[in-house]
């Protein structure tokens, strides 16, 4: 028993530690980037990372069956010959759908565009086979290699800018977009080929026929694919504005509006790692134990989510500083920030909630109204102000009604209450908008916000600050 809470809480630590290291890299990558390029190229590299987030739908759930289907499982116990005819089966579908891509880039006339088709291809390709084994550390616990993956990549991709900046300011004047992204693909292809070496005993060695397991690969699509469909459309809701303003504005415009989403990316990295450990651990209790700890981990992520908005203030005084051409960024930056609370909170509790019960057609079909009703709301908003920031105001209500219906829908299943959630999160974002406009780049801003929200901590869940301690160590145990 000892053995067993030590070790989740080391992997608990790990992931953290991970995260925190590639929060630190991705920061320095994200700040120096836009200074190595124009604004124009960087708006380039940010359509290249806008459409290459829609290429994990190309998996068809055949991943997120694996993560399912394994989770909870010792990787000694996994068969090694199976194992090795889902790779076979999964390179296969992946070369094709990539070829495909990459065939269809041929054909462009945009040349920008035709360059990019030809990296998503090939980028394509190397992400998903590297989910696919990411997947599988996660379902069996080996949390070590992904969060020495994390490490690697971030220190690469870090390093990478910083030898782009180091030629700027050297050899080259102007670095063009195509540069960055040839490095970028290389890195994901790296992290692939040593993920094959790493998980060789699964990946190489004598196999069974695929088709005699025609029946299991049938099943890991079924159980996958709402899964899949389920997080791309949620995904595509988290990015309904940017893809609004990629197409409605000018690329330097886009590329303005899509480096604030991308400090914002870099603060919900910490977050996400908390589903990481979240699922393989809460997979184990049972319904009832699991549902009566829902408003526990709903209120705790919620709380732990609001003190990440305090980061607006030294983002604001840098990005000043040392960033004066994205300056305009702050504007969008102040406004889409909170919608981490939303985003975050939906996708750490309620999303892992839903996949562990198996009601994922329910999330599925809540993520499609949300995406309706953001669309509309971003096309009346373009329509009657014509401004980015409309659009992301009506991104952060859309966000709000989300975490409603999935409140609701989640209280009929779990019975646990998400009122109190709901009022906090909506507290806490009117606290920071104000705040933010009033002191938009002071320490009175930080300061003011953080007596806020404590305040409303204590205020909206006193009465679950013990059981945040008491539920961590139970699920450590």
């Amino acid at each position: 028993m000892m053995r067993k809470k030590t070790d989740a809480f080391h992997n608990t630590l790990r992931v953290a530690f991970s995260q925190g290291i590639s929060l630190v890299s991705g920061v320095i990558a994200s700040i120096l980037l836009p200074k190595a390029l124009t604004v124009s190229n960087y708006g380039m590299v940010k359509i290249f990372t806008l459409y290459i987030a829609y290429t994990a739908l190309l998996h068809f759930g055949f991943t997120d069956g694996i993560l399912l289907r394994f989770a909870g499982q010792d990787y000694d116990d996994l068969n090694k010959k199976e194992m090795r005819v889902y790779l076979s089966f999964f390179l296969i579908i992946e070369l094709i759908i990539g070829g495909l891509l990459m065939i269809t880039g041929l054909f462009l006339n945009n040349p920008d565009y035709r360059f990019l088709l030809l990296m998503l291809g090939i980028d394509m390709i190397a992400i998903n086979l590297t989910t696919y084994y990411q997947f599988i550390s996660q379902a069996t616990k080996r949390f070590r290699e992904y969060s020495l993956k994390n490490l690697m990549l971030s220190a690469a991709k870090a390093l990478l800018v910083l030898v782009l900046l180091g030629l700027k300011y050297t050899l080259f004047p102007v670095i063009s977009y195509r540069v960055y992204l040839l490095c970028l693909v290389t890195l994901d292809v790296g992290m692939l080929l040593w993920y094959l070496f790493l998980y060789r005993d699964i990946t190489f060695g004598e196999r069974d026929k695929i088709s005699q397991y025609k029946k299991q690969i049938i099943s890991l699509f079924q159980t996958g694919i709402l899964v899949t469909v389920a997080y791309q459309v949620s995904h595509l809701v988290h990015m309904l504005d940017r893809q609004f303003v990629s197409l409605l504005f000018s690329i330097e415009i886009y590329g303005v509006y899509a480096f604030s989403y991308h400090l914002i990316t870099l603060i919900s990295t910490m977050v996400s790692s908390l589903s990481i450990v979240m699922f393989p651990m809460l997979k184990r209790s049972q319904k009832e134990v699991l549902c009566s700890h829902y408003e526990t981990v709903l209120s705790g992520v919620s709380a732990l989510i609001g003190v990440s908005l305090l980061c607006y203030y030294p983002l604001s005084w840098f990005i000043r500083w040392f960033l004066p051409e994205y300056t305009e960024s702050l504007q969008y930056l102040k406004i889409i920030l909170p919608s981490i609370l939303f985003t975050g909170t939906i996708s750490v509790v309620m999303f892992t909630f839903s996949k562990i019960l198996e009601e994922n057609l329910s999330f599925f079909k809540n993520s499609c109204i949300v995406l309706v009703i953001g669309f509309v709301a971003n096309l009346a908003a373009y329509a009657f102000f014509k401004t980015p920031e409309a659009i992301s105001y009506a991104s952060l209500l859309t966000l709000a009604v989300w975490f409603l219906l999935e409140g609701i829908h989640l209280k009929r299943i779990i019975n646990g209450s998400y009122y109190q959630a709901f009022s906090y999160v909506c507290l806490v974002t009117v606290c920071f908008l104000i705040t933010a406009r009033l002191f938009p780049k002071d320490i009175y801003g930080a300061l003011s916000y953080l007596i806020c929200y404590g305040a409303l901590t204590l205020l909206c869940y006193r009465k679950y600050l013990g059981s945040w301690v008491s539920f961590f160590l139970k699920k450590t145990n």
